[in-house]
């Protein structure tokens, strides 16, 4: 491919990392898979927004690297998986994550923020170059405010994977600080996106999310700050500055809250006085219905079951734990959904322990 910014850095030695990782990424794809018609990124690195770390000479991305493969034939996702799996770690990252889209079926593919974002904020780093326009155009004023209760759902992980009840009671270490610093960008960056939906001014790039935002949101300018703190972490990240990680844990996972359940009320046409009646609409609407039994009498499996069971979970853990007291409703009903989805008695859990149960469960889905 053609020489290529991946972040915002212009800086010669981190694209030529890159570059060298999808090299790698490319042949293992076309070795496995030889009548692949396009590589896509997607993601931050896609549209010039990746985040990589520099440290002692070394450079780390952070972003995981999003791929879509384009293709007629039909692949084994199982197979997917086990490539993604090895070629992360020997490229050396976290994750990879490994789509594949029937090049007919992207004819008609819907709207929705993934396929927005591959539309307009991706790079073709291998064959056809002109594949994403054969997608059907699409509108960010279009854009299904179910997306929006999508992003609260998967960012709940943010508040429980790097956390501990440790942090309240000693000095994180620089990994720790590191890896919630980045999670917490993660939970504000979602929130930026559901009140740009609420707008339906949503857009490919994080530096014009936040400049919308300002725009859009002049009621909210003591959260500038901390946006703008979220936006230079997504793009730069750094083992630099993070005093009162703590404090700001718990500020951050209060504006989300607020953010997210004033997005769901508006989502649904009814005002959620708690998370409890959400959960009881979440649980019950007609799109979960349908999931639920498309899994359960098409796919015969009760994959999708467990992953609700989770979600409810997640989202009772974020909101009963208080830096000085434990919500006793809500953790009981963690409980309730965690033994539910081990098909174990989950009633003695301390709130630490559920926590890391949850997280485990939810890295296994």
């Amino acid at each position: 491919m053609t020489k290529h910014n991946f972040t915002v850095l212009d800086n010669h030695k981190v694209n030529e990392r890159i570059q060298n990782d999808l090299e790698k990424i490319k042949d293992t794809l076309l070795q496995e898979f030889p009548s692949i018609e396009a590589l896509i990124l997607v993601g931050g690195f896609g549209r010039a927004e990746g985040g990589v770390l520099i440290k002692d000479g070394q450079i780390q991305p952070i972003n995981d690297y999003d791929i879509v493969v384009v293709t007629e034939e039909k692949v084994c996702l199982k197979k997917v998986d086990e490539i993604r799996k090895k070629l992360a770690e020997k490229i050396g990252i976290w994750w990879i994550d490994i789509s594949v889209f029937n090049s007919k079926k992207i004819r008609s593919v819907n709207q929705s923020i993934y396929s927005y974002d591959l539309k307009y904020g991706s790079t073709v780093f291998w064959g056809n170059p002109e594949v994403v326009s054969l997608m059907p155009d699409m509108a960010a004023s279009k854009m299904p405010l179910v997306e929006g209760q999508t992003l609260f759902v998967t960012r709940l992980w943010t508040f429980l994977g790097p956390f501990s009840v440790e942090f309240l009671n000693r000095e994180l270490t620089d990994d720790e600080s590191f890896f919630l610093a980045n999670q917490m960008s993660k939970a504000l960056l979602a929130c930026v996106d559901v009140l740009l939906l609420s707008k339906h001014a949503y857009h490919v790039s994080y530096i014009e999310r936040n400049k919308r935002i300002k725009k859009l949101y002049s009621n909210m300018r003591k959260w500038y700050p901390m946006l703008d703190w979220a936006l230079e972490i997504k793009l730069k990240p750094t083992y630099d500055g993070y005093d009162q990680l703590v404090k700001r844990y718990f500020e951050i996972k209060t504006f989300y809250l607020e953010i997210m359940r004033s997005f769901l009320s508006n989502m649904y046409r009814r005002n959620f006085c708690d998370w409890l009646e959400f959960i009881s609409i979440y649980k019950t609407n007609y799109r979960t219905l349908l999931k639920r039994t498309g899994y359960l009498l098409l796919r015969r499996s009760s994959r999708y079951e467990k992953k609700l069971d989770i979600d409810i979970a997640q989202l009772g853990l974020v909101v009963a734990y208080n830096r000085d007291s434990i919500d006793k409703e809500y953790f009981n009903l963690v409980q309730q959904y965690l033994s539910k989805a081990t098909g174990e008695d989950q009633n003695n859990l301390s709130w630490e322990d559920a926590r890391k149960l949850a997280v485990e469960l939810r890295n296994s889905v």
